[in-house]
């Protein structure tokens, strides 16, 4: 077996172990592992109004965006991810603002 059938394999092993988390207003979900899957919590950032990244980038077209929480055995929170959705126009009037 070579280097790369070798890091292929570990790699695969490494996927069985983890479990697709959906994130339910955006049409994708993450590859976690299973420990770290069950401490995680998706939060609708669309309901949090009082949040100015969640207004700016509602700003910029951006369709849906959810935050995902880690909740530690302790009960703290901590910041895990943030995802955003937006249409493809969007994506590319941001990546090129000033056009092609």
């Amino acid at each position: 077996m070579n280097d790369r059938d070798s890091q292929e394999a570990q790699s695969l092993r490494y996927r069985n172990k983890n479990v697709d988390v959906t994130l339910f207003l955006i049409p994708y979900s993450i590859s976690v592992p299973a420990e770290i899957a069950k401490h995680l919590l998706i939060k609708n950032m669309e309901t949090d109004s009082s949040n100015e990244f969640t207004a700016q980038t509602r700003g910029a077209g951006a369709v849906d965006q959810v935050y995902i929480n880690y909740k530690a055995d302790d009960g703290k929170l901590h910041g895990f991810a943030g995802a955003y959705y937006f249409s493809k126009a969007d994506i590319e009037k941001s990546q090129y603002p000033s056009g092609r």
